[in-house]
């Protein structure tokens, strides 16, 4: 599996890259394939207010929509090597590309525009948008959380120790949750960056 996600009905969804195919998991557990193998490596998965979902296929460098209502998919946008997508709260979909500039946002239509000009991540891997516009990126190179204000340049918000490879992001209210595989650890960030370790039980 290289991602999971919600979606709209709280059912879990989740990307794997040795089937090439996006499932949801239904009220029994079991996975059930929504596109017939018709994706490459799905790296993130967003949903759109529509229940739409929209994946980051980083084999075919694309961003692939899978219709709520079972419809075929199809192709949104052409995207050079998307690793990461979010919606913000005005549907506009943020993408984490490793092509030549590494924060993109397109609109309904498709069309994109250049949030983060040029090579700034080291190694980006997802990202979220919170209620005010602001988009967080994980980094797992370099080992930090990068924060991107409207209107600002992107800076390291939450960088070094205890970090060591941070690849998953989700929102928790005004918190930023950090899954760092590396650190084998799940971390909470709060207001100007107070990072804390989440304590985590696991069920045997």
């Amino acid at each position: 599996m290289r991602c999971v996600a919600i979606d709209k009905d709280g059912k879990l969804l989740a990307g794997d890259s040795s089937t090439r195919e996006v499932f949801r998991f239904d009220d029994a557990g079991k996975p059930q394939p929504l596109t017939d193998g018709e994706i490459g490596i799905p790296m993130a998965i967003a949903v759109h207010s529509s229940g739409d979902l929209y994946v980051a296929d980083l084999e075919l460098h694309r961003i692939v929509i899978v219709p709520a209502d079972g419809s075929k998919p199809r192709d949104f946008i052409e995207v050079p090597a998307p690793r990461g997508v979010a919606f913000d709260s005005e549907d506009r979909l943020w993408i984490v590309s490793h092509g030549p500039n590494h924060l993109l946002r397109a609109d309904a239509e498709g069309k994109l525009e250049t949030v983060v000009e040029g090579r700034v991540f080291e190694f980006a891997h997802t990202i979220v948008v919170d209620s005010q516009g602001v988009a967080y990126v994980a980094d797992g190179y370099a080992k930090a959380i990068w924060r991107i204000a409207p209107g600002e340049k992107p800076k390291k918000w939450v960088s070094g120790e205890p970090l060591d490879n941070p690849v998953g992001l989700t929102l928790d209210g005004d918190s930023v949750i950090v899954v760092d595989p590396r650190a084998n650890a799940i971390f909470r960030i709060e207001g100007e960056g107070k990072l804390a370790r989440v304590p985590v039980e696991i069920a045997r």
